[in-house]
């Protein structure tokens, strides 16, 4: 007799349901161990990204401040406003220059002979030209096309970058007027025509406006640009003018320290370190209404421990008062948290900056040493990175145990099945032979299956 290929059939058994309670047994235990290390697998990863994006942030302020330069910036004051604008790096020397805005730098205007016809006049097909200051482009010129299409073919042409044409009409008559946008003395726009057909806009057009320089005098000396910014009068100062001031007039140009700068840097510094502290505190926290997601790990407080003994920590290399940060008025309260006393920070950024600026830019100042841990921990292959790494590996052996688990699984069940089948098999062979037996003891005379 054949295998029964419907477990159960042959025996009246659950045999499907029976297969999945063995089955099921047999995998729980394991199933529960593997969802176990990836839960806190999981969470070490979720908290260690929480951690390492704390520390980042932490770093980033602190790079606005590991610098002479982010200390030396620079502010500038005008004594009237409307006639130029300036700024400044922070090596500019402090100092004050008067500057009289003589005149704006612009470019040239040509205008064509009058144009009988006026904006519907049509010319002979021949080519355009255009030149300024190295730059040039060409325009074809069709015979049907009228004096608003050659404006408008030049406005949109490939290459025009710094010509404009517009059609003006006055007393005595239509001209074609073209707007040159490079500036500076001797960038005249030059306009030219392949024939005699298109002298009107081109050979006959006339310089309505020279190209000019801009021209300011600086403490009394007459300085010169091709533009309206003046980027080398003074050294590490930029300089636009607008407009031009009256005869012998002039404006202050002040250039001082911006201390205001570096004071919101400081504050800015104390608000990150503060968040960060937060979080570290909050990933760690363990109470009866949170647990953190790096509750129990070591490595997590004591990255806690080593920021504040860093903040907390004098720099040698200041020679002056100024060699902590208690010392400029950033103090440390009982939470472990950073408060500024204002006045105590703008005194000594006003009587003592220097030691300010090495306290934290020295190598064994504050935000250079900061950024320097921070690095250790966060970048390539640092402690994070690193545990990052042993935590993914840990992840993808979790996933091979589960495809080996499933594999494992499926082989059972395809066992028991094939046990199920013989057992279904046997008692069916066992009940036909039994309902055999019966039917022939029917059939003897006087048989009725019982005992008298």
């Amino acid at each position: 007799m054949g295998l029964i290929t419907s477990p159960g059939l042959g025996s009246g058994l659950d045999v499907s349901s029976i297969i999945e309670a063995i089955v099921n047994a047999d995998k729980a235990p394991v199933e529960f161990r593997l969802n176990q290390r990836e839960a806190v697998a999981q969470t070490t990863l979720s908290g260690l990204g929480s951690l390492k994006s704390a520390l980042s942030s932490l770093k980033t302020a602190a790079e606005k401040l590991d610098t002479v330069g982010d200390f030396n910036q620079r502010k500038v004051s005008i004594s009237q406003s409307g006639f130029f604008t300036a700024t400044a790096t922070s090596t500019a020397a402090l100092s004050t220059y008067a500057i009289e805005v003589v005149q704006l730098a612009k470019g040239s205007r040509v205008e064509s002979a009058i144009i009988a016809g006026g904006s519907s006049q049509t010319f002979a097909a021949d080519t355009l030209s255009f030149s300024a200051a190295g730059s040039s482009f060409n325009v074809d010129i069709l015979a049907t096309d009228t004096l608003a299409d050659i404006r408008n073919k030049i406005n949109n042409a490939e290459g025009n970058s710094f010509v404009s044409a517009s059609i003006i009409t006055t007393n005595d008559g239509t001209k074609l007027v073209y707007n040159s946008n490079k500036t500076g003395l001797g960038n005249d726009l030059v306009v030219t025509s392949g024939t005699a057909a298109l002298d009107d806009l081109a050979l006959n057009a006339t310089t309505a406006q020279a190209a000019q320089d801009a021209v300011i005098k600086l403490d009394g000396a007459t300085v010169n640009s091709s533009t309206n910014t003046f980027s080398s009068a003074i050294s590490d100062v930029s300089i636009t003018v607008q407009k031009a001031n009256a005869a012998n007039e002039t404006s202050d140009l002040t250039v001082s320290l911006d201390t205001a700068s570096t004071k919101k840097a400081i504050e800015d510094f104390v608000k990150a370190y503060n968040t960060t502290l937060e979080e570290l505190n909050k990933l760690t926290l363990n109470s009866d209404t949170e647990v953190g997601l790096l509750v129990n790990d070591g490595a997590t407080r004591g990255i806690i421990t080593r920021l504040k003994n860093i903040i907390a920590e004098t720099v040698g290399s200041v020679t002056g008062d100024a060699k902590s940060l208690a010392a400029i008025g950033v103090t440390t309260t009982r939470a472990g948290t950073l408060e500024l006393k204002t006045s105590v920070l703008d005194s000594a950024l006003s009587n003592n900056l220097q030691d300010v600026i090495g306290l934290f830019t020295n190598s064994d100042g504050v935000a250079a040493k900061l950024k320097s841990y921070v690095d250790q921990q966060v970048e390539g292959n640092g402690a994070i990175p690193s545990r990052e790494q042993g935590i993914q590996n840990e992840l993808n052996r979790i996933s091979k145990e589960r495809e080996t688990l499933a594999i494992r699984t499926s082989k059972l069940q395809s066992r028991l099945r094939s046990q199920y089948a013989a057992l279904d098999s046997i008692v069916s062979s066992l009940n036909s032979t039994s309902s055999f037996i019966a039917q022939n003891l029917t059939r003897i005379p006087n048989y009725s299956g019982s005992k008298e």
